[in-house]
């Protein structure tokens, strides 16, 4: 429950299957994050600190 599924909107044609591509694609990219703390907790990090947010996309390690 890290981005609120249930209350998504997305319910016609391709919506849903492209959603949850993109929903798979990030938690792969944060699971590779090897900085300690829970995903939710890499999730809401990544929303508000940019280095960090940088550092995931990138594979570097945050500073």
């Amino acid at each position: 429950m890290s981005f609120r599924e249930d209350t998504a909107r997305n319910r016609k044609d391709n919506g849903p299957t492209t959603i949850a591509t993109l929903r798979r694609r990030t938690l792969d990219v944060v699971w590779r994050d090897t900085s300690k703390g829970s995903l939710s907790m890499k999730l809401q990090r990544a929303g508000r600190d940019e280095a960090f947010l940088r550092g995931i996309l990138t594979g570097l390690p945050a500073v």
